[in-house]
């Protein structure tokens, strides 16, 4: 499967050279790489000449989520300069650390810490320094070592190529710097697609910890900006109340699901009588993932369901924290890690129904369930009751929600979407219902919009 357009470019637009900054782009594989390439492949099928600032490929690779199929769904008019970046704490490369953490992680033996607890109180303090620099939020993973090359790079093509409009993803948020700075330093129009927020986590609403230090900074990127764009409106809306002066230029512009990645018309296996199904989760199953409630659900389930009984559950994804007991296996539970982006079809079509659980609320969308309800498959949902996701499924056919994430409430969905046949009617309705969210059309409309507001020089 390699690039197509799935939304005509529009003609009558004018051609524009855009900067669009995305450390996480393909090949990187990570949750955050497919909203920047998605972007820059909706400003290309306008007629666009996109250019793409990104991390290059070593440190990607030694960022750990990489996918070089993923590469042939950028579309090929879209320049991409791939620049080195430091990776600071995730450098899995002790040779390059600096020679204080190697201090505090090898050096002679504290006598009243251990190794780890001296080099956590490093991470802490090399964190704190680096804040200064760029403030991203305590507690995640830290890019703005990445600022000075970012940001000298940017002023670099800018410079041979002379922009018209500068963009980011904040994933990380150190990108963001690029639009302040060029935007600033040149004058440039400029815009930002978040996914995430800034400001606290959005799993929980909690602020973190430096927020104090990031308001002002993200206050006068808002102020520069021609729009800014959230993931899902309940962000874009908190955002709107935190800066009312800015709240016109703050937009939802939802996730989708990618044409380029999943073919339209996928129809569910034919199940065939006294033969099990296969139901799989597809995604990172986090620290916090509540992995016992679905494994109890689905222990219930083979109990009272004899088509459960036969059938297998399969996570598939990368697994943080500890492995899968072994055990499970005995209630046909297994589990493997992350397969390309670009396989994902072929696994869609060797399965019966799909399993949604993600944490948080109102403030997450998983860019997960917008494919999963492009495939036309069942889904068992177990979500709670005001989680953005639900808004998503709203109005599809074959999604047995649990309503809790609870045990027998997610048994009871198992048991549904198990004795009950998806009707060819239910899954053509299922496609219709996301032909609303595929990502190439949610962008054309975006980037439409956000064309008129650009003040153009």
């Amino acid at each position: 499967m390699g690039y197509h357009h799935g939304v005509q470019p529009a003609s009558a637009v004018p051609r524009r050279k855009i900067l669009f900054v995305a450390w996480g782009f393909p090949p990187f594989s990570g949750s955050g790489a497919w909203a920047p390439l998605g972007t820059v492949n909706a400003f290309a099928r306008r007629g666009h000449d996109v250019t793409v600032l990104a991390a290059d490929r070593w440190t990607l690779g030694l960022a750990g989520q990489f996918d070089p199929q993923s590469t042939k769904m950028v579309d090929p008019a879209v320049n991409v300069y791939r620049w080195p970046m430091p990776l600071g704490p995730s450098d899995p490369l002790i040779a390059r650390w600096e020679a204080t953490r190697a201090e505090a992680a090898f050096g002679p033996k504290p006598r009243h810490e251990t190794w780890a607890a001296r080099h956590k109180k490093w991470l802490a303090t090399s964190q704190q320094r680096w804040s200064k620099v760029f403030p991203e939020p305590f507690g995640v993973a830290n890019y703005a070592r990445c600022y000075s090359v970012l940001t000298s790079a940017a002023r670099h093509l800018h410079r041979a190529k002379g922009f018209d409009l500068v963009g980011a993803t904040a994933g990380p948020w150190v990108d963001l710097s690029v639009v302040l700075h060029l935007g600033a330093e040149f004058g440039l129009p400029t815009f930002f697609y978040d996914r995430d927020a800034w400001l606290f986590r959005t799993f929980t609403g909690e602020e973190y910890p430096n927020a104090a230090e990031i308001e002002p900074l993200l206050a006068q990127i808002l102020g520069q900006v021609t729009q800014a764009w959230y993931v899902n409106e309940p962000l874009a809306d908190l955002h709107r109340k935190r800066f009312p002066d800015q709240a016109k230029k703050i937009k939802a512009v939802p996730n989708g699901w990618d044409g380029e990645f999943l073919p339209a018309g996928l129809t569910p296996p034919v199940r065939q009588p006294g033969k099990g199904l296969t139901f799989r989760y597809i995604g990172t199953i986090t620290s916090g993932f509540p992995v016992e409630a679905l494994t109890e659900g689905w222990k219930q389930a083979r109990q009272t369901s004899e088509v459960v009984a036969l059938s297998r559950l399969e996570f598939v994804g990368a697994k943080h924290g500890p492995a899968f007991d072994p055990k499970l296996g005995e209630f046909g539970i297994d589990h493997r890690d992350r397969i390309s982006r670009t396989a994902m079809p072929d696994l869609y079509r060797q399965t019966d129904a799909l399993v949604f659980m993600v944490q948080g609320g109102p403030l997450v969308t998983s860019s997960k369930i917008y494919e999963y309800i492009a495939t036309g498959l069942p889904i068992v949902s177990a979500t709670v009751r005001d989680h953005s996701a639900r808004q998503v499924m709203a109005g599809r056919d074959l999604v047995f929600e649990a309503g809790a994430v609870q045990p027998d409430a997610i048994a009871r969905a198992f048991v549904q979407a198990a004795e009950r046949a998806p009707r060819p009617q239910e899954t053509a309705q299922a496609h219709e219902h996301a032909e609303a969210f595929r990502r190439d059309r949610v962008l054309a409309t975006a980037i439409e919009q956000l064309e008129e507001e650009v003040p153009w020089r």
